[in-house]
């Protein structure tokens, strides 16, 4: 069983039985703070419900508890199915409501949107991330790329001034070998200034769902089912991106009136940025 609970407003979240009862034990709840779980119809004192079983009896839940974070990655669900994220029990889809991005099973429901009329959080809906925390991830992953790439940088010019020196010294009787320096150069810079991010960008969001800029404001590009990312589909979004590049930063402005925070990348790849639990 997971466990909600507020104080001052804020709400914290899921906790198995075990760990809502040290919580209860250690003085951080207390008989009047609110809590909820899936079989309650409304937040209530804790005080003035049922306690909650010992840490022996709630163990074998933990590992349960623990997991789902990845379940919906790695549980294969019958065709045409999606868990609930209220009950996280599987359910034909088109018994199901999907609100902001979340399936609700039939049963679920009353409780489900009883919580969104009270104004508080509920578990499994999305949200997305905004337009400047993406600023901040975009940043810092402009950081990243520009400690990786001064090496580069500097071991290619470290070999331009050699290969020039060399060149230019016979540039009066081969003027073309002195061009071809510098136009291998330029090339050789570009395919590095391309291929390290390309790299960077596809294997970090294929593998993890995100690059570490991403990571440090707890974002995770998604697609817009949010299941997770192909090798493809990041190495396309990176690509998409360099469009979104060449609008003059209008497909990136326009996440901030989009209600799902969509760029132009993000609507050509079928992406979302969602924030993480």
């Amino acid at each position: 069983m997971q466990w909600f609970y507020t104080i001052d407003g804020e709400q914290s979240g899921p906790l198995s039985d075990a760990e809502i009862a040290d919580c209860a034990a250690a003085g951080t709840i207390s008989d009047e703070t609110l809590v909820w779980n899936e079989t309650m119809e409304a937040w209530a004192p804790y005080g003035s419900i049922v306690p909650a079983p010992s840490v022996a009896e709630a163990a074998p839940v933990v590992p349960e508890v623990v997991a789902s974070d990845s379940a919906p990655a790695e549980v294969e669900l019958p065709e045409g199915s999606a868990s609930c994220c209220s009950c996280n029990a599987p359910h034909p889809v088109a018994e199901m409501i999907l609100y902001e991005g979340a399936y609700v099973c039939a049963t679920c429901k009353p409780t489900f949107f009883q919580r969104v009329e009270q104004g508080v959080s509920v578990p499994g809906t999305v949200e997305y991330g905004g337009f400047w925390i993406r600023v901040a991830a975009k940043l810092i992953d402009q950081m990243v790329m520009s400690a990786v790439m001064m090496p580069f940088s500097l071991i290619m010019t470290a070999f331009m001034g050699a290969g020039m020196a060399g060149a230019a010294a016979g540039a009066e009787d081969n003027p073309a070998a002195f061009i071809g320096v510098i136009v291998v150069f330029y090339v050789v810079l570009m395919v590095i200034s391309i291929a390290i991010p390309l790299v960077y960008h596809t294997w970090m969001v294929g593998k993890y769902g995100a690059t570490l800029g991403k990571m440090a404001c707890r974002l995770r590009v998604v697609r817009s089912d949010m299941s997770k990312l192909t090798y493809g589909r990041a190495c396309g979004r990176y690509f998409g991106e360099m469009v979104t590049g060449m609008t003059m930063a209008i497909g990136y402005i326009i996440a901030a009136f989009d209600d799902e925070k969509k760029t132009l990348h993000d609507i050509i790849c079928d992406t979302r940025v969602i924030k993480r639990p």
